[in-house]
């Protein structure tokens, strides 16, 4: 019989601010470049490339939640 100790999650849970300052930068970056070119034309094409991979993530992860969590 094997007995599972589980750990207490930390009082204080931890932040990485590192995807969120890049995520940030990259969105600053495409602006900066559309200003240059003085037309809107990475900043539709980063959008769109996030939402697009927002949905392929959703669609592959999802349906595999059930399996990982068994």
């Amino acid at each position: 019989m094997s007995i599972r100790t589980t750990s207490r999650p930390s009082p204080r849970a931890t932040w990485h601010h590192g995807p969120s300052w890049l995520w940030l930068l990259s969105f600053v970056i495409c602006m900066a470049g559309d200003a240059l070119l003085g037309r809107w034309v990475l900043l539709p094409i980063y959008v769109a490339g996030f939402y697009g991979g927002m949905i392929v993530i959703d669609l592959l992860t999802y349906p595999m939640l059930e399996r990982w969590r068994a």
